[in-house]
C-alpha cells in the first residue's frame, strides 16, 4: 500500500479494535515514568492491577484468598521454557483457575474453587484492551538473549 507507514499501520489497527469495542490506549503512558504508570517496570508484561480487578470482578464469590493465589499462578510461569508456558496459560486462560480457599469445618476446612479469568456469560464483564508501543525488555540470559523467547 502506497504511503503507508508504521504510524499510520498502529492508528488504522487501533481503529479497527475500538470499532471491535476494544478500549485503545498508548502504551507509553502506562509505562513505569509514564503519566499514568501501571507497571514496575519494562520487564513486567502483565499490567497486574487491571488483572486483579478483573478477577475480582468476574469471581465475585472468590475470597481475596483465592485471588491472591490465581495471581500467583497467572504471574508465575511452572517453567523455564517457552512452549510449555504458553501451554500452561493457555489452560488457564480456557479452563480457569484451581484454588484452595478457607471453607467453615463442617466443609472440610478447605474447598476447592475455580477463578475464571474471562467471564464467558457476560462478555461486558470483560475488559478489552489494546495498547501500541508497549515496550517489554527482558533480562538477558545466560545465553546472551535479550528478546522474550528467543534462544
Amino acid at each position: 500500500m502506497p504511503g503507508m507507514t508504521e504510524d499510520l499501520l498502529e492508528t488504522t489497527a487501533l481503529s479497527w479494535f475500538a470499532e471491535l469495542g476494544y478500549r485503545t490506549l498508548h502504551g507509553p503512558d502506562l509505562a513505569p515514568d509514564g503519566c499514568s504508570p501501571e507497571r514496575e517496570d519494562y520487564r513486567q508484561t502483565i499490567l497486574v492491577g487491571r488483572l486483579r480487578q478483573a478477577l475480582e470482578r468476574i469471581n465475585p464469590d472468590v475470597s481475596a484468598e483465592g485471588i491472591d493465589d490465581a495471581m500467583r499462578r497467572i504471574l508465575n510461569p511452572p517453567s523455564p521454557d517457552l512452549m510449555m508456558n504458553n501451554r500452561a496459560l493457555h489452560r488457564l486462560l480456557t479452563d480457569g483457575v484451581d484454588v484452595e480457599v478457607a471453607a467453615p469445618e463442617e466443609y472440610g476446612g478447605t474447598q476447592h474453587v475455580k477463578v475464571w479469568l474471562f467471564d464467558l456469560d457476560d462478555v461486558a464483564n470483560n475488559e478489552f484492551l489494546a495498547l501500541n508501543q508497549y515496550t517489554v525488555i527482558e533480562e538477558p540470559s545466560s545465553q546472551g538473549s535479550a528478546v522474550s523467547g528467543k534462544k
